[in-house]
């Protein structure tokens, strides 16, 4: 018997049929030769290779695609400043108590936007009062109606993080509360972050109420009457708050389909 040739160009068969008339045509069967068929050691086209090869393909895009997917979302997220007095000068410093035992919990009122954000950043003005001996506490607090006057009227009470003490060197410098928690915070609501301590560091107060966010809000040192802000000199500090940007849906409709197009191709393999 005759050994098979190997495969030449001039052999008649589908991928080297070639016609002016059929340009486009002709291209994609050179693509089909050159990028998804897998020529054999024989000289022969192995299609079950090439049927391999373009589904190995396949994995490789559903993969890049997650990653790219994951890569949007995480750009969309956008920092936003809720509440900042520390752009202000310091006029005071009242000691950070527990409540009980020695001095007051203070606290300071925030309100949030249009849209839920996630607490991921609180920073406040404070100042060494005397030796460091215990950590200073942050707890987030719900308002349920507290007004300029009366007791201030919270509810909840979610411990968010601590600051050690013994950091607390200056009253030159802020000073950023290490978050345990990220709570969601809901949208159009007024929220209250307390300090609590014994005695050892102090809340620093600011000498205007022009920050963003600040004008509007209240101040309350635990056991006296709520007060505005515009009415005295409320509690140094900065809330940062992450919301997860919608992708272009233009981009994200074409990127899903094309993971949705990738996982059909798997799924048939199965």
């Amino acid at each position: 018997m005759d050994a098979i040739a190997p495969y030449s160009a001039t052999k008649e068969d589908p991928l080297s049929t070639y016609s002016p008339e059929t340009n486009y045509g002709y291209r994609f069967k050179q693509f089909l030769r050159f990028i998804l068929v897998e020529r054999g050691v024989d000289g022969f086209y192995n299609l079950c290779n090439a049927r391999s090869a373009i589904q190995n393909s396949w994995r490789a895009m559903v993969k890049i695609l997650g990653i790219g997917l994951t890569l949007m979302l995480a750009v969309g997220l956008q920092a936003d400043i809720l509440y900042d007095s520390l752009t202000t000068g310091n006029s005071a410093v009242l000691p950070i108590g527990n409540g009980t035992t020695t001095g007051s919990v203070l606290y300071d009122s925030f309100s949030t936007g249009s849209v839920a954000e996630a607490l991921t950043g609180l920073i406040v003005g404070l100042a060494p009062v005397t030796p460091p001996a215990d950590p200073i506490v942050a707890t987030l607090f719900v308002d349920n109606g507290s007004t300029p006057g009366g007791s201030i009227q919270i509810t909840g009470g979610q411990q968010i993080g601590t600051l050690d003490d013994t950091l607390v060197t200056s009253s030159t410098t802020d000073y950023a509360i290490n978050l345990s928690l990220n709570p969601i915070l809901a949208a159009n609501t007024r929220y209250w972050i307390a300090l609590s301590g014994i005695g050892t560091v102090g809340w620093l107060r600011s000498t205007s109420s022009s920050g963003t966010g600040v004008t509007n809000e209240l101040s309350d040192v635990g056991g006296l009457p709520v007060t505005a802000n515009t009415s005295t000199f409320p509690f140094q500090m900065q809330i940062q708050a992450t919301a997860p940007a919608a992708p272009e849906p233009s981009s994200l409709g074409s990127l899903a389909g094309l993971v949705a197009l990738g996982l059909i191709r798997l799924r048939r393999k199965s």
